[in-house]
Parts: C-alpha cells; sequence; structure tokens
C-alpha cells in the first residue's frame, strides 16, 4: 500500500487558528482531566492536514514530544474510509524496550483484550488519545479523499506536583 499522502499544512503557527479552535482546546482539557490529571491550559505543539488517496494506509506510530494527539474527521465515509485503530498497550510488544508479560486471552473477546482496536470514526467529530499509543491503519482506503486535520497537544504547565515543573511555550 501507500503511506496516507499527507502534504504537511501546518496551523499552528496562525494565532487565529488557536484562538477558532477554543472549543477542541476545552475538550482537550476536559479529556486528560478525565483521566485523572490537572490541566487547566493546553497549546497546540502542531497541526496538519492528512489527505488519504485510494489505496492509502498509515503505518502503526507514536506521537514523540506531546501529551494528547488528536483527529478532527473533515471527510469520512465508512464505506470507503478505513477507521483508525490503536494497539493496545498491554499486548502489543512494539516499541517495549523493558520486561513484557501478557496474559493469555478468555474464550470472551472484548475490546480490552484484542491486540488491535479499531475505533468508528465518525465525520465532524474530533478523537482525542495519549500521543503514546500506536495507531494507525492497515486496511487500505477504498476510495478516495480520506481528509482529517490531525494534531499534537501539551499541557501548558508540566509538573509533577512538587517540585520539578515547565511550561511550554506558544
Amino acid at each position: 500500500g501507500e503511506k496516507c499522502n499527507c502534504e504537511p499544512y501546518y496551523f499552528y503557527n496562525d494565532y487565529s487558528y488557536q484562538k477558532r479552535n477554543s472549543q477542541c482546546g476545552m475538550y482537550a482539557i476536559h479529556f486528560i482531566n478525565s483521566m485523572g490529571y490537572v490541566c487547566e491550559e493546553i497549546v497546540i505543539t502542531d497541526a496538519w492536514l492528512n489527505i488519504g488517496a485510494k489505496g492509502a494506509v498509515l503505518p502503526h506510530h507514536v506521537h514523540a514530544n506531546s501529551y494528547i494527539s488528536g483527529t478532527y474527521y473533515v471527510n469520512f465515509d465508512p464505506k470507503l474510509h478505513t477507521n483508525l485503530s490503536f494497539c493496545n498497550d498491554r499486548l502489543s510488544i512494539e516499541g517495549k524496550t523493558s520486561p513484557f508479560f501478557s496474559l493469555p486471552n478468555s474464550k470472551n473477546q472484548t475490546d480490552y483484550n484484542q491486540r488491535i482496536f479499531s475505533v468508528k470514526c465518525i465525520e465532524s467529530q474530533v478523537l482525542f488519545w495519549r500521543s503514546n499509543l500506536l495507531h494507525g491503519f492497515q486496511q487500505p482506503n477504498i476510495g478516495d479523499n480520506r481528509i482529517s486535520l490531525s494534531f499534537n497537544i501539551m499541557p501548558k504547565v508540566c509538573s509533577d506536583g512538587n517540585i520539578y515543573s515547565f511550561t511550554v511555550s506558544e
């Protein structure tokens, strides 16, 4: 297959883009807080437009120097385009350097004991995830113009809650 032919349209340097997408920022803060972490303000560190052609695939990858990532689906037809999938970080040994173990799967298949979990992508919705999760899609698109806007986010203040902290600037 062919990699997603991503023309790098970068929006993150455009201050008006950040302001127009403050609702996205509110959802990102809510997502971080719902994971049990404290975050009051975020910085969108980069953003890019993905345009997937017919036959395009996106090899599994992670996003470095980012806390959470997200994708807004601009043009997505589930009959023509492939859903995003995530590798279960408790079952996948890809990218692991420390000792790794897994338990055998029960006969009851759930979302939690699958090696790869496919998310039902919906046009005009935003999907957030931890940036260190392996994600991509291996099934080639059968149609053209799978268009999405992806981005990386960092909390503006990163701290251990005690003595160590740093601030991410825009």
